[in-house]
């Protein structure tokens, strides 16, 4: 195995088809939370996204080639790729405890957002392209959540 090294608080992760990986890193206490990709070929890492970000968590591959990254701390979801450090932020809003807090997201087929939260905000479905009211249905309310990954079961 590989050791990852530059990250102070590894927080998400991507393994693109490549190979390539791609993590976020909370590291508040130092004011570097960052994007980092590290190469398949063993090269040395690069940041894609270099501070500002407000306490990154989940990243998630969209379908059309972009990121899209749980920001708790901004209370975003931050949509980005490798040329541009934010194409666009979806402020998700209030939950039923107050600020939602972004943990995880997945996109679903329909172009909406899986977004999970914490402080019993659960799991909500949320509408990106509707930035003022964003919530679409809560999945799951009353608990806390963080990632939320696809999963392909087997067919009997």
């Amino acid at each position: 195995g590989e050791q990852v090294t530059g990250a102070g608080r590894p927080s998400g992760i991507v393994v693109e088809a490549d190979g390539d990986v791609i993590l976020t890193d909370d590291s508040a206490s130092s004011g570097n939370d960052q994007v980092f990709l590290y190469p398949a070929d063993g090269s040395s890492p690069r940041l894609l996204i270099a501070g500002g970000l407000g306490t990154p968590y989940q990243i998630s591959r969209l379908f059309d080639g972009n990121y899209a990254l749980a920001n708790f701390g901004a209370n975003q979801i931050q949509v980005f790729n490798d040329g541009a450090p934010n194409l666009g932020a979806v402020t998700i809003g209030v939950g039923p405890n107050g600020n939602y807090n972004p943990r995880g997201m997945q996109p679903l087929r329909n172009g909406n957002w899986l977004v999970s939260a914490r402080n019993g905000g659960g799991v909500a479905e949320v509408d990106p392209s509707n930035a003022t009211s964003a919530f679409v249905q809560t999945h799951a309310a009353g608990s806390t959540f963080r990632s939320i990954t696809r999963a392909c079961f087997p067919q009997n």
